[in-house]
């Protein structure tokens, strides 16, 4: 029932081979709307960039390697890897 607040890098892998890389970012989550039998119960999330501490960009967007893209495209079909 409490907010959940994690900082540090992260990483958003997209299935079109990019990945971003955000080195000082901080994600809020909690829980939204009821946990019944009648209702959805819903996680919010949103997400905060924050200029890194060596003055660096505040995010950067690359190519994958084959090997990434590979493992992702493994997770997203349900395959373990």
């Amino acid at each position: 029932t409490s907010m959940v607040e994690l900082r540090g890098e992260w990483q958003i892998k997209f299935v079109s081979g990019q990945k971003m890389t955000i080195p000082n970012g901080m994600i809020l989550a909690n829980l939204g709307g009821k946990l019944t039998l009648t209702e959805v119960s819903k996680l919010e999330c949103q997400l905060k960039v924050s200029k890194p501490d060596d003055g660096g960009a505040p995010y950067g967007i690359e190519d994958m390697s084959e090997e990434e893209l590979t493992k992702l495209k493994s997770q997203l079909s349900g395959e373990n890897s």
